[in-house]
């Protein structure tokens, strides 16, 4: 199938074409719409196709729904057809959201796929071999499902680990701009430590959460780059910015002052000794780091789609807090002969699952 005939198929919505046409899906065994209300609201499905009992739906609507509501409309929506993809279509444009039930852990999660207006689907476009039968082609509904379920889920964990393929070297890179600080491993240290604080803040920031802005820590990296010179701001954005935003700010319940204010916005007091003052700061008073090095790293994190919830877009470029995870895994993993250890969220989650029951 070429690109553009896609491209075509999914901005003019025509869904039926896509996947009984080009993708060899069969036509769907019910062929009326059906109304579920959901908080006051119908959502009106139509048939679209299927394939041994796994469904395919649209779903035209004024705004696309939220996470909260999505997982309504599955609870509903399964006694329709326990195994399907839903597409949402908010009306009058091409902002699309598939969604899709898988099972992992003993668990039923959702993975949402979503874009915008004008933007490239191309997580959908590279799954579309994956998700295409032969007419002749003998399939059971397992597997259908383990090809829709293969398609959406894994993708999730491939982000992951390219993210941190690419986090290592920004690691490396970034640790070469700070000063202060003589012994190479706390250097490795205290690089680990700003990254991991940095990569908090952009999934906060980009939720609105810092002064209501999803751009704040490249907007104030150059805010302080403007005020140095003569007469003005001066120092780096680490000691003129970033110190005070961590243990001032994010790190008290209480910042209310005009004057940080007037420089920090509104800041969310978030508990849990993240941006407390560490041990290496209190211990070297001297460090600062460079400029370039926030430019690079931002630069970096600009790249990807940070979510505080398990949703995709079709950019592939999704990432949400289960990174942390998987950096603290392997960070901890490489420091096992000190005998640490991380315990992965499925072992966790099946002691503290059977623990409750």
């Amino acid at each position: 199938m070429k690109r553009i005939d896609f491209e075509n198929l999914i901005n003019n919505s025509s869904f039926s074409e896509l996947f009984i046409t080009e993708m060899g899906w069969n036509n769907p065994s019910r062929s009326s719409s059906f109304i579920i209300p959901i908080d006051s609201v119908d959502y009106e499905f139509n048939p679209i196709a299927e394939k041994s009992g796994f469904h395919v739906y649209s779903c035209l609507l004024d705004e696309i729904p939220n996470g909260a509501d999505c997982k309504k409309i599955d609870n509903k929506l399964r006694s329709y057809g326990y195994d399907y993809i839903c597409i949402f279509v908010q009306r009058n444009t091409s902002h699309h959201l598939w969604l899709t039930p898988v099972k992992t852990n003993e668990m039923r999660e959702l993975v949402k796929i979503e874009y915008l207006d004008g933007a490239k689907a191309d997580f959908l476009f590279s799954k579309i071999d994956d998700l295409s039968f032969e007419l002749t082609e003998n399939v059971l509904i397992t597997d259908v499902k383990n090809r829709v379920q293969g398609s959406f889920h894994l993708n999730s964990e491939k982000i992951t680990k390219d993210f941190y393929t690419q986090f290592r070297k920004e690691h490396t890179a970034f640790k070469k701009y700070i000063r202060g600080i003589s012994n190479d491993k706390d250097i490795d240290w205290y690089t680990s430590v700003m990254l991991n604080r940095l990569m908090f803040c952009y999934f906060v920031q980009k939720k609105g959460f810092l002064d209501m802005n999803t751009n704040y820590l490249q907007d104030k990296l150059k805010w302080v780059k403007e005020q140095q010179g003569e007469n003005k701001f001066f120092g780096t954005f680490y000691k003129g910015f970033l110190v005070a935003l961590f243990h001032e700010g994010l790190n008290r319940p209480t910042h209310e002052t005009a004057e940080f204010l007037s420089i920090y916005g509104r800041i969310p007091y978030l508990n849990g000794g993240m941006f407390e003052e560490h041990q290496l700061e209190r211990e070297n008073n001297g460090i600062d780091i460079d400029d370039i090095a926030f430019e690079n790293l931002f630069n970096f994190f600009d790249k990807w789609n940070w979510h505080l919830d398990t949703r995709l877009t079709a950019s592939g470029k999704d990432i949400n807090p289960d990174v942390l995870g998987y950096i603290f895994e392997q960070y901890i993993n490489d420091r096992a002969q000190m005998g640490a250890y991380y315990t992965k969220e499925d072992i966790t989650e099946y002691i503290g699952r059977n623990t409750i029951v």
